[in-house]
């Protein structure tokens, strides 16, 4: 092993590129290093070791695209209903007509969004 200075030891510890050195006397021989340089590579060793013990594989959370498209759709009408519960609590006339107004436009696009899926079987049914 080639003498190295101790802040390029210490830059080799951090960087993880030793992965050769089994303990801290493999990487620093000699005995006149400093406490922080034990505590660095037990704390280096401890936090592997932990990593290694807490990884589990990851459970994805799958969702259909027709079951996050209601989930959308769900919280935006909650969200005009309240907004127009808000606007008649607040006597609110502009509120009113804008919730009405939102409320009108997402029945709209459940109209379309309805009208292009039946298009779009018809088209396959065709072919």
């Amino acid at each position: 092993m080639s003498p190295l200075s101790n802040q390029n030891r210490l830059v080799v510890l951090l960087k993880g590129l030793n992965k050769s050195a089994k303990s801290y006397s493999d990487l620093f021989p000699s005995r006149r290093t400093g406490f922080f340089m034990k505590l660095l590579w037990k704390s280096r060793q401890d936090a592997s070791k932990s990593l290694l013990r807490i990884h589990k594989p990851k459970t994805l959370l799958m969702l259909s695209r027709q079951t996050l498209n209601r989930i959308i759709i769900i919280g935006f009408m909650v969200l005009v209903g309240f907004a127009l519960a808000k606007a008649i609590y607040h006597n609110s006339v502009l509120g009113i007509i804008m919730a009405l107004t939102s409320l009108g436009a997402g029945i709209y696009f459940l109209y379309l969004m309805v009208k292009a899926k039946e298009e779009m079987e018809a088209g396959d049914a065709s072919r």
